[in-house]
């Protein structure tokens, strides 16, 4: 069964009450939504009251949700002291629960990063933005910036890997395996976790039935873009054990648009889907309604939904 959800990323700022927002999605066509990291607690309240009335489905909550309170960043899973770390993993246990109790099928996950100097990346997005991506300047950077996380990435992806083997433990001791899966999601940055290989080795080392590989499209797309990794290289390793889809659309590196309004190959990402993958339309708030139907129609015309 083909699952079509919405990110609740549309809502943010468009719709002052839940229930707007989710007769909003359903008359595009959406079947479900999804909770995204910027579900404020009351919001959250008002979503869950309409799910256990029967009035919204929910197929998957994407980390933190809801939002991070906190002081500074949100704590990461990768991070080397130690008690940001247990903050981060205490996040996904906390997501977890909250999938359970609103009957959502999957976690998306964020793995965490490497610390490097990010201001190298943005270097990079500049001189692209330029037209610069060819020039030696360019290439000289990319080098730099390879260099640089392939030399600190260890102690952090060790971090990452204790990090997601004790939420495995935690969905095996509470009986959320089965229920609940737990879906690790492409990345962004080139800085974050994990990259192809490392998600391979990430994914080697856990439960089959609970850790899967969740695609973002356009954060596959902005990593070929800048040159680091080939989109279509992700659905071809980990295809097989896909669990959802972030869908949206790109130009160069600037993502979350709808479907139809950027330069992605859908057809190409079709490919791999499996049936059973949960198919999250993840637009920003400043598309109109207009827009997310005419990208919904685009998507059943491709297939998706």
């Amino acid at each position: 069964m083909i699952i079509s959800s919405l990110s609740t990323m549309w809502w943010i700022g468009r719709f002052e009450r839940a229930a707007d927002f989710v007769r909003a999605a359903q008359s595009v066509g959406f079947e479900s939504i999804e909770l995204n990291p910027q579900v404020a607690p009351q919001m959250l309240q008002d979503i869950v009251a309409l799910s256990d009335a029967g009035r919204a489905s929910i197929s998957s909550v994407h980390a933190p949700c809801p939002a991070w309170r906190g002081s500074g960043m949100v704590p990461e899973l990768s991070a080397l002291d130690e008690g940001e770390r247990v903050a981060a993993v205490g996040i996904i246990k906390d997501a977890v629960e909250l999938a359970k109790r609103v009957r959502a099928s999957a976690v998306v996950v964020h793995s965490g990063r490497v610390d490097v100097d990010v201001d190298k990346e943005q270097a990079l997005r500049q001189l692209l933005d330029r037209g610069e991506k060819g020039s030696a300047a360019y290439q000289a950077l990319m080098r730099d910036l390879i260099r640089e996380r392939a030399d600190r990435r260890r102690a952090y992806l060790d971090a990452t890997a204790r990090s997601l083997w004790e939420i495995q433990e935690y969905v095996n001791r509470t009986e959320c395996g089965g229920a609940v899966r737990i879906g690790l999601e492409t990345r962004y940055h080139y800085y974050e976790v994990p990259l192809v290989d490392e998600m391979q080795t990430l994914l080697d080392s856990l439960d089959p039935a609970i850790f899967h590989y969740w695609h973002d499209v356009g954060h596959a797309h902005n990593l070929e873009v800048l040159g680091f990794q080939p989109h279509e290289e992700w659905l071809k390793r980990f295809g097989r054990r896909l669990l959802g889809i972030h869908l949206h659309d790109a130009v160069r590196t600037a993502d979350h648009r709808p479907v139809g309004t950027g330069e992605i190959d859908f057809r190409m990402v079709a490919r791999y889907l499996p049936e059973s993958a949960v198919r999250v339309c993840e637009f920003n708030n400043s598309w109109p309604h207009a827009t997310v139907e005419a990208a919904f129609g685009e998507l059943r015309r491709m297939g998706f939904f």
